[in-house]
């Protein structure tokens, strides 16, 4: 492998820095204020609508893949075990801007049509 360990933690890394996996939660918490907003799957048409001032066009799709696996693999010890090593920083990551984001108020006017 040309470069061990590039993907891991490589959103943690990217909002936080290279020292991501060493940060306390307050540090954590502490360097998120930096910014103004940080989004995850579920704000990312708020985040689009703060940054443009246009609503997202948010289109739900079903996967057609014909390939498939059973998703009780990302349950098996190998994976979470692998997961609680490698992917640590961007779990805690997501877990403290889900956290800090559950008290806004969504910006966009599907939010106001209970739409989110």
């Amino acid at each position: 492998m040309a470069e061990p360990g590039l993907f891991q933690n490589q959103q943690s890394r990217i909002v936080l820095g290279r020292a991501a996996s060493h940060l306390s939660k307050s540090q954590f918490e502490d360097t998120l204020r930096e910014f103004e907003f940080v989004a995850t799957e579920r704000d990312l048409p708020d985040l689009v609508y703060k940054m443009t001032g246009t609503r997202s066009l948010v289109t739900n799709r079903d996967n057609k893949s014909r390939y498939h696996f059973d998703a009780a693999l990302f349950r098996s010890p190998e994976i979470l075990e692998f997961l609680a090593e490698y992917n640590s920083s961007d779990q805690f990551l997501y877990d403290v801007v889900t956290g800090r984001n559950a008290h806004l108020d969504c910006n966009i006017p599907e939010c106001a049509e209970g739409n989110r």
